[in-house]
């Protein structure tokens, strides 16, 4: 896992949510992975306000959306006008970093006050499992649910983008941030991982084997992405697994279910379950 350049962040000064009792501690390398307490449900996503590094916001099932200003050490809810009991999917918008998505099994929301309050889009009704938005213009963003659909105004519209898709159910999508139309993409546990170099309007079979979590491409060095337990470091062009020697007994299935970047520290990863 390249432990020389990787600094893990011990889930203390983050959370591990699960609905079990805590788990025994999880070894990392030469690093140990501690709980700090229950959530009340799975962790789904980790994003991490872009200029704020304290503030972390999570999408946890069950529960809701919870923020948190003080990098993990306390939570609190952030639900209002949120009719949202599985969030499934969210994301901060890298343009404007109050504005936020969530998707969810009743539909997509937005707020644009960093979490305080929601409101249902114009996609409602329908579940949605990933949310993705374009780096340098915010009317663009994909979600995937049964398929996956761009907007180009903001989530006020919406149309297929599903050309050369393998997988119908979408859950994990994620935009490349230093090239906008390179895209990934997967299915549930098990399938592949695609790729798509012209915003969505086609898609590639990349043969990457996609096993839960979310896909996360390296701010820093977008040839470098996560997709759950797999990481690729030539653009999604071969894969492997990381995170192995991280699994512990009872607990393996519960890893690489949430990842996130430090926007600042590229070396810094946090892993939820």
């Amino acid at each position: 896992m390249e432990q020389s350049r990787k600094k893990w962040i011990h889930i203390a000064a983050l959370v591990v949510a699960l609905t079990l009792p805590l788990a025994p501690p999880l070894l990392a390398g030469n690093d140990v992975w501690t709980g700090s307490g229950s959530l009340g449900g799975r962790v789904s996503v980790l994003a991490i306000d872009p200029v704020e590094r304290n503030i972390i916001y999570a999408a946890v099932e069950f529960v809701g959306i919870l923020k948190s200003v003080d990098s993990g050490k306390s939570w609190a809810s952030t639900t209002s006008g949120l009719i949202c009991t599985q969030p499934f999917s969210m994301v901060i918008d890298p343009n404007d970093r109050k504005t936020l998505y969530a998707g969810c099994q009743e539909g997509l929301y937005k707020s644009t006050n960093s979490a305080a309050t929601w409101s249902i889009t114009s996609l409602q009704n329908s579940t949605v499992r990933a949310v993705a938005v374009h780096p340098r213009d915010s009317g663009i963003l994909y979600v995937g649910g049964s398929g996956i659909s761009k907007s180009t105004d903001g989530a006020q519209t919406f149309r297929p983008a599903n050309s050369g898709l393998s997988n119908v159910g979408i859950f994990a999508i994620a935009v490349d941030p230093v090239e906008p139309n390179v895209l990934f993409s997967s299915g549930g546990l098990g399938s592949h991982i695609h790729k798509s170099s012209d915003g969505g309007a086609n898609w590639t079979d990349t043969q990457g084997v996609f096993l839960g979590g979310n896909i996360v491409v390296d701010p820093q060095d977008h040839r470098i992405v996560y997709a759950g337990t797999s990481k690729s470091i030539d653009g999604g062009e071969t894969w492997l697994h990381v995170f192995n020697h991280c699994q512990t007994g009872a607990y393996t299935h519960l890893l690489g279910f949430a990842l996130a970047i430090d926007p600042i520290d590229h070396n810094q990863l946090y892993l939820a379950a």
